[in-house]
């Protein structure tokens, strides 16, 4: 990331003109086991509650047409967080196990270490 952490934290409450994916980064300022996405829904709304600080979640759901945007959160010129909403239609939970991690997000091979 370009720039200081000592720029701080700020909150929008929408998608920037001219966004595009590359404005998403990893907070530095949070370990892995803290980067987490939670969804929220039950049977009285049509809509779930979600918020992530995953790079390629976040990615998804500015992406996603009907993502309704409620916050996102800036680490200087960098977006590492969001939180909205999304109808239920748009999740499915089943009880087989996927064969690959895919369903619209997509994800880099990361490097090995060498």
């Amino acid at each position: 990331m370009n720039g200081s952490v000592e720029q701080g934290y700020r909150h929008t409450d929408r998608i920037p003109e001219g966004y595009n994916a590359s404005m998403v980064c990893v907070d530095p300022t949070v370990s892995r086991e803290e980067r987490e996405t939670s969804i929220v829904f039950s049977d009285g709304y049509d809509t779930a509650d979600i918020s992530s600080s995953q790079k390629v979640v976040i990615r998804y759901l500015l992406a996603h047409p009907d993502f309704e945007v409620e916050e996102l959160v800036w680490l200087g010129d960098r977006i590492v967080g969001v939180s909205g909403q999304l109808s239920k239609n748009h999740i499915r939970i089943t009880s087989k196990a996927r064969q690959k991690f895919f369903s619209g997000f997509s994800r880099r091979r990361r490097k090995k270490a060498t």
